[in-house]
């Protein structure tokens, strides 16, 4: 699985399925494939490209600006999509869940289900995260901590 990026022309010209994309504000172009089937979609940042990790065997998760997917390249199929109310930072995968941060909130997302569990609000911009087994600790930028057990996610 890679990413390549594209043109906007090559972008518009190309017929693959369309992950995301947002017309008036797109300046990046770029392409996700397992080299037998791919789809296309467009983010902002010039400078912050996206991040894509292997949620399992078949399943891929990527972030980038307010966007969040999961896919199926074998299925050519999107099993999860969420328009973020923040700014996307980072995801962590952690058994069959996926930790994705925002810049003000952490969504906990099942891989069986494919479906958002729950959000949890920061009180100020996110900076870290300790794990330790199944708690988890978010730390923001002026010190703050938001602890969260993982064990008390209802499917």
């Amino acid at each position: 699985m890679y990413l390549q990026e594209i043109s906007e022309v090559s972008y518009k010209n190309s017929d693959l399925p369309i992950l995301f994309e947002d017309n008036l504000t797109d300046r990046m172009f770029g392409i996700i494939s397992n080299d037998i089937h791919s789809f296309k979609f467009g983010w902002q940042s010039t400078i912050v490209k996206p991040i894509i990790k292997e949620a399992n065997q078949k399943n891929y998760a990527i972030g980038i600006d307010q966007n969040f997917v999961l896919i199926d390249l074998n299925l050519v199929r999107i099993r999860l999509k969420l328009e973020l109310s923040y700014f996307f930072y980072n995801m962590v995968v952690l058994d069959d869940l996926i930790i994705v941060i925002t810049e003000l909130e952490i969504l906990i997302v099942n891989l069986k289900s494919f479906s958002l569990l729950t959000t949890i609000s920061l009180p100020e911009l996110y900076e870290k995260m300790e794990i330790n087994g199944k708690d988890v600790r978010f730390i923001c930028i002026d010190g703050n901590e938001v602890d969260f057990d993982l064990n008390g996610i209802k499917d």
